[in-house]
């Protein structure tokens, strides 16, 4: 069982709650971009980024 078998059906839910309420698709594409870019940031903020050594 890998990952996505558990959150695709709960991301179907949500969005289908979401846009059963009245919110927008575009409001839920935006909202998820942040949410995701902010994870991202976070997930790189205590990281060493390697750097490149030209020998």
């Amino acid at each position: 069982m890998t990952v996505s078998t558990g959150l695709v059906p709960i991301s179907n839910v949500i969005t289908s709650l979401l846009i059963a309420v009245g919110v927008s698709i575009q409001t839920i594409i935006i909202v998820s971009g942040i949410v995701v870019m902010f994870i991202a940031i976070y997930n790189l903020k205590n990281k060493k980024l390697r750097t490149l050594i030209s020998s």
